[in-house]
């Protein structure tokens, strides 16, 4: 997701009162990660490796690529992740604009 989009997405879920951080998985944003080096494995790698930092159980939340890949990380952390979103990219005008799967 775009800096502003990602900024927008953080500062929406701080508003209703969530804690959130926003990570740059490999290949996307400003990370540097060589693009033969980016795969579903080391982005899941990644968002496991964020979550050391932060206490308690988490919602995960991604868009496109990166909801493939949250959904895949919280398999590897079931006793952090409460919940699923993925966030997209227009609203549509029936929906909160989060879709929420839990487990």
């Amino acid at each position: 997701m775009a800096p502003a989009g990602r900024s927008r997405r953080v500062t929406e879920l701080e508003k209703w009162g969530h804690r959130a951080k926003a990570i740059d998985l490999p290949g996307q944003g400003q990370d540097q990660t060589p693009l033969g080096k980016v795969t579903l494995d080391t982005m899941v790698d990644r968002i496991v490796a964020a979550l050391t930092e932060l206490p308690g159980r988490v919602v995960l939340v991604g868009h496109s690529l990166a909801g493939m890949a949250i959904s895949a990380a919280a398999e590897n952390v079931l006793d952090r992740a409460t919940a699923r979103a993925l966030a997209p990219r227009q609203r549509p005008p029936f929906s909160d604009g989060l879709h929420w799967w839990t487990g």
